[in-house]
């Protein structure tokens, strides 16, 4: 009904997690939670939801990757993440598979990108009048400052071009002036975390 519920735990892990990215597809929900502590990206799918998740699939090991993203674009799954190279750098990385199970591949060229303003995830791509978009934060004032919505040129197993199409900023007048961290597509609704 749109309303929120009672706050719980329903994935719990000896590491943090954030960023509980979504997806429902054939009757199942799945959830790719940021785990950047464990390096491991993973898919998790709901045997009971929202109480019980079981893995699903692996789609990287061995990688800080932060706010993961999960979508299908000309008829392949993509998965696109942060991995700090550095404490303050973030460079875009890139896996893709035919199947959400897998196997997954990593980007002939990853790193794709390095850009405080338009590299970390900020929510669900989405396509509009047949172009691919892919908000990311701009933390470069602070983190989660606006969102960018880049125009996917390019995405391909072997190339990758965006480009920033609009920044999306808070509104100085509302409760949450700070910051704008996630768009992200639920429904009929867009839901918005702004700080």
């Amino acid at each position: 009904a749109g309303e929120p519920g009672p706050v719980r735990t329903v994935i719990d892990r000896p590491f943090h997690l954030s960023y509980p990215y979504l997806l429902q597809l054939g009757g199942s929900v799945y959830c790719i939670p940021e785990a950047a502590d464990s390096g491991t990206i993973q898919i998790l799918r709901a045997a009971s939801f929202p109480d019980r998740w079981e893995l699903f699939a692996t789609i990287a090991t061995g990688v800080p990757a932060i706010d993961t993203t999960v979508f299908w674009h000309e008829q392949r799954w993509w998965a696109l993440a942060a991995l700090k190279s550095r404490p303050t750098e973030l460079k875009l990385h890139a896996w893709h598979a035919n199947s959400l199970e897998g196997p997954w591949h990593p980007h002939a060229a990853n790193p794709l990108k390095s850009d405080v303003r338009s590299t970390r995830p900020a929510g669900t791509p989405f396509h509009h009048a047949g172009v691919l978009y892919r908000p990311a934060q701009d933390c470069s004032a602070t983190y989660g400052g606006a969102v960018v919505l880049n125009r996917v040129e390019t995405l391909t197993p072997t190339r990758f071009a965006e480009f920033p199409e609009t920044v999306i900023r808070p509104d100085p007048r509302s409760g949450f002036p700070d910051g704008l961290h996630t768009i992200a597509a639920g429904g009929t609704r867009t839901l918005v975390d702004a700080k």
